[in-house]
């Protein structure tokens, strides 16, 4: 048996990547109800003009409570804007279940003199 040298190379493949490693553009852009399998049953009786996160097709966005119904509520919601959100130019308005209503939230904190807003509820979703 020969004990000759083999010339060995590092390359990407044996790397171990981090989170910090990764663009932001794969992080998910919107918090999911499917990573909060312990979110309430939904909320009743919440009064007009309260802040919420409702669930839509899966996916979380606050808004505020316009109306209360027998079975719903009128909710106007936010969109995303980056990593944080703001009030689209033509209002998005749907009726959302109770069941949809997934948490009361404090009022959105506006970001200097622009028009987008802090969430800051939806940051721990983002975190999971």
């Amino acid at each position: 048996m020969s004990s000759a040298s083999v010339p060995f190379a590092e390359s990407d493949d044996s790397l171990t990547w981090t989170p910090e490693d990764m663009d932001d553009d794969l992080i998910p852009q919107h918090p999911t109800v499917t990573e909060t399998n312990d979110a309430k049953k939904g909320l009743k009786h919440l009064p007009e003009g309260t802040f919420v996160l409702v669930n839509y097709e899966g996916v979380l966005y606050p808004g505020e409570i316009l109306k209360q119904k027998k079975v719903d509520y009128s909710i106007s919601a936010m969109v995303k804007s980056g990593n944080n959100w703001k009030w689209p130019d033509k209002a998005d308005i749907l009726n959302y279940l109770a069941e949809d209503v997934i948490q009361v939230i404090d009022i959105p904190i506006k970001m200097g003199r622009s028009d987008i807003y802090s969430v800051k509820e939806l940051r721990s979703y983002l975190e999971l």
